[in-house]
């Protein structure tokens, strides 16, 4: 009987735990600004320690949206964004490496694109020119 409590509490407590979900243009809306997804590639992700995820077409609308006074005390357990060249990888957005260019048209206009390496955000900072940074940078373009 134990054993029976014991696999229960494990599969109740482990279905809890949500996972992220890539975004899919078209189908999701930015939690924040409420516009359809149309180019995942500049999206981001929020999951909370209850499982709850929300979805953003911008990192912008992710921090705005994490601003505002309700959402202040909420804790949570991935902050990610979406890998500019791979659209269902999402990195969590500490470890993340931004690329912020005025000449990247992103759909909220923060011009930030997400990689998963530097090397890999050199490759658009020869297209497009900008500058290379890291989260704490990004938290800091939007007060």
């Amino acid at each position: 009987m134990k054993k029976l409590f014991l696999l229960l509490f494990v599969l109740v407590f482990t279905s809890c735990a949500q996972k992220p979900e890539p975004l899919v243009a078209g189908k999701d809306s930015c939690h924040h600004c409420k516009m359809p997804v149309a180019d995942t590639r500049f999206g981001a992700e929020l999951i909370t320690n209850k499982g709850r995820i929300y979805k953003f077409d911008d990192v912008n609308c992710m921090i705005q949206w994490k601003a505002l006074p309700e959402n202040k005390e909420v804790q949570y357990s991935h902050v990610l964004v979406v890998n500019y060249f791979d659209k269902t990888d999402l990195l969590e957005a500490a470890n993340a490496v931004f690329l912020k260019s005025a000449d990247i048209r992103t759909p909220m206009n923060s011009g930030f694109a997400a990689f998963s390496s530097e090397e890999n955000a050199r490759k658009l900072l020869n297209e497009y020119g900008g500058e290379i940074c890291n989260w704490e940078k990004v938290l800091a373009a939007f007060p």
